[in-house]
């Protein structure tokens, strides 16, 4: 097996970026299994309405976030400092440009873990297939986050 097919895999199991950004170098490291749990509750608010884009399709997934960005501004950059290991006032004195450089790298990061999660909801909902149902908003979400089109996610039937 070529040595990229293990990087990729390594990134999907643990993905984290490092850039430099305000003078220093930062890893954004999805967070633990168990930091995930502790971080469940107030992360509600941010994947609710992560579904309810993904069900209405018409977005950017870019454009998606930076709406999220803004109506769940506070709990957002406690996470994004948490998955950065920084400080929250250090990340909200960024200059423009360095502050949507570690945006798009949240984001980058942090896409299986919304995905996740956006999934996990829309089937324990029991929301249906057709057009705003779980399958639909999953298909968006990977099309926004991979910028590829996805192919037909079928049950077992």
């Amino acid at each position: 097996m070529p040595a990229n097919k293990h990087a990729n895999d390594l990134e999907i199991l643990a993905p984290e970026l490092t850039i430099t950004v305000g003078g220093r170098e930062v890893t954004i490291r999805e967070p633990s299994w168990l930091q995930a749990l502790e971080w469940e509750g107030p992360l509600k608010p941010v994947i609710h309405d992560l579904g309810e884009a993904a069900s209405e399709g018409h977005e950017s997934f870019i454009d998606t976030c930076m709406s999220l960005d803004v109506a769940n501004k506070d709990t957002l950059l406690d996470f994004m400092a948490f998955c950065g290991d920084v400080d929250k006032e250090w990340l909200m004195s960024l200059k423009d440009d360095q502050g949507r450089l570690y945006q798009l790298a949240f984001w980058r990061v942090m896409r299986g873990f919304f995905a996740r999660r956006l999934s996990l909801a829309s089937a324990l909902e029991g929301k249906p297939a057709g057009p705003a149902g779980a399958r639909s908003a999953l298909r968006w979400l990977i099309t926004a986050m991979t910028g590829r089109r996805s192919k037909p996610i079928r049950d077992g039937s």
